[in-house]
């Protein structure tokens, strides 16, 4: 569907009912003048639902109506066109309204979002009304996919582009000025190409699109739009954006929707994700680009796809592609390389259209120290120029400010969820982790919207062994939270029975307090927590727990708590209070590591700090690790880290006693041997099998 607004213009004979405007001040006029402009709403909109256009007054007065209107149609809307409809439908009531010399101005397309703001403001008016207390989209049963953004498994968000069909002389102008590609150039002229058939018969080829920057990207996007729309090859500037695509979006019927109301339109996809199969997830995987290839094979005729793929990320972009082959054609359409000159020139059409009033043309050309730059390049150069230029010459108060200045390596928040699914094993853990993410988001909606909230808070319980990663995915998951906005921010607060306990009365419910305070909007994260049970009633750490539930229930909306420890500890923990155990949502359980996945972060350490493990030492280190897992709490990660350490000190040993000096090249103090783990390996069978087996911490 493709949503206008325009004016509806006319003179009023005399006698015109219309022309009772008056000023407002009687009610009954008032009401009598809206329920007539009404009579145009329900003729031309409401009681056509099965034609091809539904047109609504929520504006007007003696000389004019603003309508907004909705176009099932894969053409682009004329202003005849829609003038003719407009009188085919209210010619019973024209003459009575004494409407003459109609026309129509300021015709132009609308997001979906505009559209309904428009009607809400028309039915405010009483301009719409509709029966039984419906509103607009329920009667043409259109969905408002910008309300109801199912952000757990992707995002949902519209663009109109600039609304100007451009000639042929002004592609080619705009090509010059923008270091475009010959792909862009070649697909450019084969759109205008005078041997191309007039009118709208379906979509020879969509669009693979490979850029920098999504600014980049937009201006690709964007010169493409206009000239196939220019050559009515589109009708609709309206872009439909899913971005954000995750693993558990296929089959979700908001998304379907989506691709069924784009049509004659387009869908812009960014589709985010790993591009190889990778492991637990393969079926999730192939069910995704099954899902997307089987939309766009069914849609491919009337709606325009473009595929974009941002920087070197990974993306399901060339799966689709490749399933779709023999079916549905793409074309690549990637950046271009420019010559300071060629550079300088898309910095201009730059400036134009920003006009940034410090700007510098020869300032700005010395920044250019390159022979050959891309459209991105040139993007970010113009926008840091323009930053500096801020307090420089334009806020120059600004120019001695004392800004903060983050010393610390600065972590990408855009990678946390996939920092998480590179953690080796833990499958079930992140399957949950989506679910988690999933419950938050939906629980938010549901408020925004008005709707009871049910079901438990998303408070958790993680049971494991020592070393299992409880840790580390709590941190992670404050991350991701943050991100998916569910959180007010990454904070994460990590706790025991020694911040929690007092050891007067009165200090153990002002310490608890205290934590949730410090953890507001975040993660508190309390580790070994039955130790707050020290088995007697009525103790402080009873006093503790019971605070605890109190302030779950006070911060249920901000803070999320996690209660970590021990299977076994953890379960009885929980029994011990009902209150407690029904408000923990999710019981997430870290199993112990098998052998081959205890390889694998061996390796993934090893590598994190310049080591190389040869065959024998692999193999070593594998028979080691058979053994441990035998062992009741051998340790985990945390085993394989201190395993690592003592062999990096053996390996230290014995290169200083063997190399002249104490010298060695690069590749000896990179390697690991297996005599590097055999002393350590004799040293297990030294511990009682009922102790945890590894190095303290």
């Amino acid at each position: 569907m493709i949503y206008y607004q325009a004016s509806l213009a006319y003179t009023l004979c005399t006698k015109s009912v219309l022309s009772k405007v008056g000023d407002g001040t009687d009610p009954d006029l008032v009401r009598d003048w809206a329920e007539n402009i009404s009579k145009i709403s329900a003729l031309a909109g409401l009681q056509t639902i099965t034609d091809p256009l539904s047109v609504f007054v929520y504006d007007a007065n003696a000389k004019y109506m603003k309508i907004a209107l909705v176009s099932r149609k894969t053409c682009q809307l004329q202003a005849a066109e829609l003038l003719d409809f407009i009188e085919s439908h209210i010619k019973l009531i024209r003459g009575q309204f004494g409407l003459k010399s109609l026309q129509i101005e300021k015709l132009q397309e609308i997001s979906q979002a505009e559209f309904v703001h428009l009607t809400e403001r028309g039915a405010y008016a009483d301009f719409i009304n509709t029966r039984y207390g419906r509103n607009i989209l329920q009667c043409l049963d259109i969905t408002d996919h910008t309300r109801n953004n199912n952000g757990c498994y992707y995002q949902y968000r519209e663009e109109i582009c600039r609304q100007t069909p451009l000639s042929h002389r002004s592609c080619l102008t705009k090509l010059k000025c923008m270091l475009a590609d010959d792909s862009l150039r070649e697909e450019i002229e084969r759109i205008y190409d005078k041997n191309n058939k007039t009118g709208f018969w379906g979509h020879p080829v969509h669009y693979h699109i490979h850029a920098a920057s999504l600014p980049s990207a937009n201006s690709m996007m964007e010169l493409l739009l206009q000239a196939l729309y220019k050559n009515g090859r589109l009708s609709s500037f309206r872009k439909n954006i899913i971005d954000h695509v995750t693993k558990r979006c296929f089959n979700d019927t908001a998304l379907t929707n989506i691709f069924e109301s784009a049509n004659g339109g387009v869908v812009v996809l960014f589709l985010n994700g790993e591009s190889e199969d990778s492991g637990q997830y393969a079926n999730a995987h192939h069910a995704v680009v099954d899902y997307f290839e089987r939309l766009i094979r069914q849609h491919h005729q009337n709606t325009l796809f473009m595929l974009i793929d941002i920087g070197q990320q990974a993306t399901l972009s060339k799966n689709v592609i490749e399933q779709l082959a023999g079916t549905v054609d793409f074309i690549d359409i990637r950046e271009g390389l420019g010559t300071i000159e060629d550079s300088m020139l898309f910095a201009k059409t730059l400036q134009a259209e920003h006009k940034f009033p410090a700007w510098n043309a020869k300032d700005f050309r010395k920044l250019l120290t390159k022979d050959l730059y891309r459209m991105s390049e040139v993007h970010d150069i113009y926008n840091n120029y323009c930053k500096s230029m801020l307090s420089d010459q334009i806020y120059q108060s600004y120019r001695t400010a004392e800004v903060i200045k983050v010393e610390s390596d600065i972590r990408s928040r855009s990678s946390a969820y996939e920092n998480l699914n590179r953690l080796i094993g833990l499958d079930n853990i992140k399957t949950l982790v989506n679910s988690i993410i999933a419950f938050s988001k939906m629980q938010s909606q549901r408020k925004k919207v008005g709707l009871p909230a049910g079901g438990n808070a998303p408070h958790m319980a993680f049971l494991g062994n020592p070393g299992s990663a409880k840790t580390t995915v709590a941190r992670l998951l404050a991350r991701i939270l943050s991100d998916e906005q569910i959180l007010q921010g990454d904070i994460f607060v990590e706790c025991g029975r020694q911040d929690l306990v007092g050891k007067y009365v009165g200090w153990t419910a002002k310490q608890v307090e205290a934590k949730f305070k410090e953890a507001k909007g975040g993660i508190l994260f309390i580790d070994e927590a039955y130790a707050l049970t020290d088995g007697r009633d009525g103790s402080f750490g009873d006093e503790a727990i019971n605070t605890i539930v109190q302030q779950m229930e006070n911060h249920r909306d901000d803070t999320i708590v996690i209660f970590a420890g021990y299977p076994d500890k953890m379960i009885k923990f929980l029994k011990r209070n009902e209150g407690l155990r029904s408000r923990i949502g999710f019981q997430l359980t870290f199993e112990d590591y098998t052998p081959n996945q205890l390889d694998e972060i061996m390796q993934k350490m090893a590598e994190d700090k310049c080591y190389e493990l040869d065959e024998d030492a692999k193999a070593a280190c594998h028979e080691v690790f058979c053994n441990a897992v035998r062992m009741k709490d051998f340790g985990n990660g945390r085993y394989v880290r201190n395993l690592l350490q003592k062999a990096i000190m053996n390996q230290a040993n014995r290169i200083y006693a063997e190399a002249a000096n104490g010298e060695a090249g690069k590749e000896d103090l990179m390697l690991l041997r297996a005599e590097d783990f055999r002393d350590i390996q004799e040293t297990f069978w030294e511990y009682d099998h009922s102790t945890p087996i590894g190095f303290s911490v």
